[in-house]
């Protein structure tokens, strides 16, 4: 009896002390920290395969109207001010996690539509987003959008 007690305490023990293990949080690659300046946005448009024109908007390497900044606590802003002669509103916060190669935002944006999103860093002063979403225009045909954001620093 005494040697069933003393193995079902250290079985109790055992199980104990390894459910206490913390879960680790996602970490914020240091390569995304930092504001990053809209280069280029692409939208792409298609239904039952078939892709109409890409619409893109291009702006300079030295526009800096248009950005996204993410701060390494997993905040950031979005100034989408793309006509800077036009009406200025102050830059929206979100907040943001991630998860291998995807950032997932609290909301949707100004810019993208849908709040999960791939991204790569392919270089240092380089950084895409892609987010893709369905909707139904006004004659019931599925729509799908691809959105494509090329950054830089």
């Amino acid at each position: 009896m005494r040697t069933f007690y003393s193995l079902s305490i250290i079985a109790f023990l055992a199980f104990s002390l390894s459910a206490c293990k913390k879960d680790a949080k996602p970490q914020i690659p240091a390569s995304l920290v930092g504001k990053w300046y809209i280069r280029q946005y692409t939208i792409t448009t298609s239904t039952n395969n078939i892709a109409a024109s890409p619409y893109m908007y291009f702006s300079s390497d030295t526009a800096t109207n248009v950005y996204y900044q993410f701060d390494a606590d997993g905040t950031g802003f979005e100034n989408n001010n793309f006509d800077p002669n036009f009406i200025s509103a102050p830059p929206t916060k979100f907040n943001y996690k991630i998860s291998g190669s995807n950032i997932t935002f609290s909301q949707s944006s100004a810019t993208l539509e849908s709040a999960t999103c791939s991204f790569e860093i392919p270089t240092s002063t380089t950084l895409t987003i892609r987010s893709s979403y369905n909707y139904t225009d006004n004659f019931g045909n599925v729509m799908n959008s691809l959105q494509v954001l090329s950054l830089g620093r």
